[in-house]
């Protein structure tokens, strides 16, 4: 199997990289990150606050190429 590589985006706009070796970047997410707080910014819109390894993440990406 391929790895993937996982981006985690910060709240300050900073990635982290890491590479999943088995399953999805849908299930690495789950498993690994923690919710922390879900906020409603508009009547439509809403963030969820994550942690992961202490920093604290707003989303991710997922590909199958590494970004240089």
């Amino acid at each position: 199997m391929k790895a993937l590589f996982i981006y985690f985006i910060l709240i300050n706009g900073d990635l982290i990289k890491e590479e999943v070796h088995e399953g999805s970047c849908g299930n690495y997410f789950k498993e690994k990150v923690q919710v922390i707080e879900q906020k409603k910014l508009f009547r439509n819109q809403s963030l969820t606050i994550h942690k992961y390894k202490g920093f604290t993440v707003v989303g991710y990406t997922c590909t199958d190429k590494e970004v240089t």
